[in-house]
């Protein structure tokens, strides 16, 4: 089943709805930006080369540039 912000190809890999996720973290507090790149990044390094790799890459991207832009960390 696929996530609110995921898009499941044929292949069964998955990718993030760029957009869409993007807006959504405009709401999310820094505390709960950092602990989604913190845990996205731990999903990544427990699977790099899992099929959901890729959405759990531009998670903690997103997550860290919406923090960038309020001023970092």
């Amino acid at each position: 089943m696929a996530g609110q912000y995921e898009r499941i190809w044929p292949d069964g890999t998955s990718s993030i709805k760029h957009d869409e996720y993007q807006k959504s973290l405009k709401v999310k507090t820094k505390a709960e930006l950092r602990w989604a790149a913190q845990d996205a990044n731990k999903a990544v390094m427990a699977n790099p080369l899992g099929v959901k790799a890729g959405y759990y890459r531009d998670e903690a991207i997103y997550c860290s540039m919406e923090l960038q832009s309020r001023g970092g960390k």
